[in-house]
């Protein structure tokens, strides 16, 4: 590479101080915006036993996975009281300093402008994404960085402290320390100096020593089960590359962009090579031997794979890529002017800035917020509600947050048994079962869809369902915005329950099974007294009408709203249509209970002893309504409050500003969520109408193909298909994914109410 003029040197060091802003912005910001998930608070709680018992730090064995330099990085940082800030604090501190620490190992190893390396590190959203989370491998990153500083420095006392704070740090860290031996070693045997060979041999032997701390520090964990390696595949590679180049998080699609860099990479390799054989070796040896090697040593294994395994590689990696941005800058230089270098550097950087941009700043925040799930479940719990979890995953991840709520529930780990699932809601009244992560037997998973539910989100494949029913739930722990989403998919603040399967989520206590003749369908009301969940909202004068039989040739029955008497109605032999006016000041609040108390009730059996029907049958009813013109529905989703969102990742294809804001009150409820609260988030774009359908998929996981596509056109085209259509289409459809193909589709047609952005 040509020299480039001292002149240059003054806007490095501006463009450094840029990157380090940045890279601060990014990574010192919004450190709780999201809880801590699974790997992040057992380390939380591994570093308190440790605070609480300073001794244990003294023995082996602390961690089956990190070491005592990464917790006394997490304990350092509870001068905070929140323990996302505490434990995230010196991730994002070393991401800072690994900004800066990678500009001098830049020009450590001859390149001219490091800044070019600063600002891609700055930038990488897998650097950003692990500067963001309670681990240790922002500092293996750091870590990594230095050894490269240290070796093209020809510094062994150093690389050896590096080498060996990695094995301290992390046993991840294992392939990156093999990996800087070999790379010393290399140096060493193309180092033409004896003194240079001395120096590089010394580092390759302190590093090839350092794995020999592993069995000292971590114990093998016995019988922990793992999903298992991916297998290596063009898929694989793929993923790989766009890790560490422009995203984090799947899907991964083959972005030419990432392809790009790896070319810059080559070319900045054999940049390198020209310059300095040795320093060429280095970052090549440290930017694919981690990679190698750490795969490698999974797949013997038969672990699970994921980038962070083999994130030591990043910064040699991003080195590589800058000194091909530098030597493409020099040639333009030489051929065009003196200014082009700047100009095409910059414009390098600006373009692959613009194409990792949007996951740097967002991905990290991409978790499931076991804090809100957490508080969610809290809120709606009355004392003494039992949470069942399926798994160890969601177990661990929901006591840590409840433990700092005040006492209200009660805690029941499944692990995996379905005995245990089934003796817990058996003998308990009710059960909130929640499961999430991951699951070597996903019997008891697969046996909570027999419950109603409540909660569904990707992150984490996280499912919250409730125990006895959804009838119980609407009566006694529905919150405003679930009661609200349900009222508002009635239009006029008018219903129409019939006593059929599409609304027995509202006859909530009194009712006997449905039963048919084969033209009706009915339900008996039992004993003194009948309940029923009205779901309507708002205070204005209503008519209350139902369609009975009373049980014997007469009946009297007291109608009351929320408790409140609205007087008695006789009934007479035969069906027939009765009424009874309820003024607007008995509906108050958000939940309304309609109550029929009955005169007297009596089992066939009492008057014809050969009868086996010992029911105390009061009277049977075909329908009930609330105000004027109601609307015969069928079953609505209900979903606990509290929308699980995250910024959206593209730009939506509607404009809810430009929607009637009834239209979108109604669309939302019926797909689910608080008519009150979600127009506003859809109009501002913190939300937009794709990720709502999304969600409403994953609400109806357990749902039939039949239920679903009713849903669906009510919510799409706010129309009903009917339970003959939607079993006919549902025989059709081959799998799940026919699901988002229909819903998505529906929501292109012109039935859908909201307006189309231009």
């Amino acid at each position: 590479m040509p020299a480039i003029p001292d002149r240059v040197r003054w806007m490095d060091a501006v463009l450094l101080a840029a990157a380090a802003l940045l890279g601060a912005a990014l990574r010192l910001t919004h450190l709780d915006t999201v809880s801590l998930w699974l790997d992040e608070l057992i380390d939380y709680d591994v570093a308190t036993n440790v605070l609480r018992h300073p001794f244990r730090a003294l023995f082996p064995g602390l961690s089956s996975e990190h070491g005592p330099l990464f917790y006394a990085t997490e304990l350092a940082g509870r001068v905070f009281a929140s323990p996302e800030i505490s434990a995230r604090l010196f991730p994002a501190i070393f991401g800072v300093i690994a900004i800066v620490a990678l500009w001098l190992a830049a020009r450590s190893a001859g390149l001219t402008t490091g800044c070019i390396a600063a600002l891609l590190l700055a930038l990488s959203p897998l650097h950003v994404y692990y500067s963001h989370e309670a681990r240790p491998y922002a500092l293996l990153m750091l870590l990594a960085t230095v050894a490269l500083i240290a070796l093209v420095k020809r510094n062994p006392i150093l690389f050896g402290a590096a080498t060996t704070a990695c094995m301290l740090t992390s046993k991840a860290a294992g392939p990156f320390v093999l990996s800087a031996a070999c790379s010393a070693a290399i140096a060493a045997w193309l180092a033409e100096q004896r003194e240079e060979r001395k120096r590089f041999a010394i580092a390759a032997a302190v590093a090839a020593a350092s794995p020999l701390l592993i069995p000292l520090l971590y114990h093998v964990p016995e019988g922990v089960p793992t999903a298992g390696f991916p297998g290596v595949s063009a898929r694989f590679f793929n993923e790989l590359l766009q890790t560490f180049t422009l995203q984090v998080l799947p899907p991964f699609a083959a972005r030419r962009a990432a392809y790009a860099m790896l070319a810059l990479a080559i070319a900045g390799a054999i940049a390198l090579f020209r310059r300095n054989r040795v320093h060429a070796t280095i970052a090549v040896v440290l930017a694919t031997f981690p990679v190698a090697s750490g795969i490698a040593a999974l797949a013997i294994i038969g672990h699970w794979y994921n980038v962070r395994y083999v994130s030591a590689a990043l910064p040699a990696w991003l080195l590589l890529v800058a000194a091909g941005i530098e030597w493409i800058a020099m040639i333009a230089t030489q051929r065009i002017g003196r200014h082009a270098f700047w100009i095409v550097a910059l414009a390098v950087v600006a373009a692959i800035g613009k194409e990792s941009w949007p996951a740097a700043r967002e991905e990290w925040s991409r978790k499931l917020d076991w804090r809100e799930v957490a508080s969610s479940i809290w809120n709606h719990a009355a004392p003494g509600d039992t949470v069942l979890t399926t798994n160890s995953w969601s177990f661990l991840s929901l006591q840590f947050y409840l433990q700092r709520l005040p006492p209200r529930v009660h805690l029941v780990n499944a692990a995996e048994s379905l005995a245990i699932a089934q003796r817990t809601v058996k003998s308990r009244e009710p059960v909130w079962i929640v499961s999430a992560g991951f699951e070597a037997d996903t019997t008891v998973t697969g046996w909570s869809c027999a419950y109603p539910l409540l909660m569904a989100s990707k992150r984490e494949q996280l499912r919250i369902h409730y125990a006895p029913s959804l009838g119980h739930f609407l009566q006694h722990r529905a919150l405003g915005p679930e009661l609200r989403t349900i009222a508002a998919q009635y239009p006029n603040g008018a219903c129409r329950l019939l006593a059929d399967t599409s609304d027995a989520i509202f006859f909530a206590s009194g009712w006997g099974t449905l039963e048919s003749n084969g033209d009706e369908q009915w339900r008996w009301a039992l004993g003194p007294e009948a309940t029923v969940v009205l779901p309507v909202s708002g205070a204005t004068d209503r008519t209350i009408r139902f369609h009975a039989l009373p049980a014997g040739s007469s009946q009297t029955v007291e109608v009351l709203i929320d408790g409140s008497s609205l007087g008695g109605v006789a009934m007479s032999a035969g069906w027939r249509d009765y009424e009874i006016e309820a003024p607007a000041g008995v509906w108050k609040g958000d939940r309304h209970t309609l109550t029929l108390r009955f005169a007297h009730s009596a089992a066939p059996h009492d008057a014809d002893p050969h009868s086996p029907d010992m029911r105390p049958l009061s009277a049977m009813f075909t329908s009930i309504e609330a105000g004027e013109k109601p609307a015969n529905l069928p079953l609505h989703p209900v979903r606990m409050e509290g929308f699980l969102d995250e910024p959206p990742r593209e730009r939506s294809r509607y404009a809810p500003q430009k929607t009637d804001p009834a239209a979108l009150r109604l669309f939302c409820a019926r797909a689910g969520f608080d008519p009150d609260a979600t127009p506003a988030a859809l109009r501002s774009g913190r939300i937009t109408v794709e990720q709502l359908v999304d969600a409403m998929i994953e609400e109806y996981e357990c749902s039939t193909d039949a239920t679903f596509i009713r849903a669906a056109f009510l919510a799409a085209a706010s129309r009903d298909p009917g339970e003959a259509y939607s079993a006919d289409l549902a025989k059709q459809w081959h799998d799940r994914r026919e699901r988002a193909r229909l819903l998505h589709g529906l929501i292109e047609t012109p039935q859908f109410p909201i307006a189309r952005a231009k």
